[in-house]
């Protein structure tokens, strides 16, 4: 699954791809149901796409452990993951986080600080 991604994104530099002509592009739209009003967002939303794939094969060439790659938010900008990930109305402020969830990006959080 890991070489997918990964073959995915060298043809698509190799072959400049779009998205009006990418078939990785196709089938997320299609897995996930996703229509854009107007070809300028959906150009907007394909860039988006790329770079979460990019960073998604980035992490798997990191953990062997884990399988990084599409999933419903990957035509989002990370603002509006951020945005659409605020504090529900009522709340005062966020949930603690579960031992548990914490622990799963610990291996992420240890590659990512300086030594």
């Amino acid at each position: 699954m890991k070489s997918v991604y990964a073959l995915s994104l060298l043809a698509a530099a190799a072959s400049a791809l779009t998205f009006k002509n990418d078939p990785f592009w196709a089938s997320y739209k299609a897995k996930f149901s996703k229509a854009y009003a107007h070809e300028a967002e959906e150009s907007r939303r394909y860039d988006a796409f790329t770079r979460s794939m990019a960073r998604a094969a980035e992490f798997n060439k990191m953990d062997d452990l884990a399988t990084y790659g599409m999933t419903v938010m990957s035509d989002r900008l990370p603002e509006e993951i951020s945005t659409k990930l605020s504090i529900p109305e009522g709340l005062e402020e966020a949930p603690a986080p579960s031992p548990r969830r914490f622990l799963a990006f610990l291996p992420l959080m240890m590659l990512a600080s300086p030594t």
